[in-house]
């Protein structure tokens, strides 16, 4: 299952005790409620992953070539 949500990246304000490798906050183009009640629904577990640049729809071909379920949440 592939779950694809749009959002930004926010970075770190104040101390930032991994300084020097990738993080920040991850804010959903929803309401957060929403986000994680539909990503429940639609099975999806704690793994992630996080690709910049582009909307969740621009990952859809990739779903389709790894022939994977891919669910949208908007």
């Amino acid at each position: 299952m592939l779950s694809l949500v749009g959002g930004e990246m926010l970075e770190i304000q104040g101390e930032n005790s991994m300084k020097g490798m990738v993080n920040g906050w991850f804010k959903p183009d929803m309401p957060l409620e929403s986000c994680l009640k539909q990503l429940s629904q639609a099975g999806t577990t704690h793994h992630s992953a996080l690709v910049y640049g582009v909307e969740p729809e621009d990952l859809l071909p990739l779903a389709d070539y790894l022939n994977c379920e891919c669910n949208l949440v908007l």
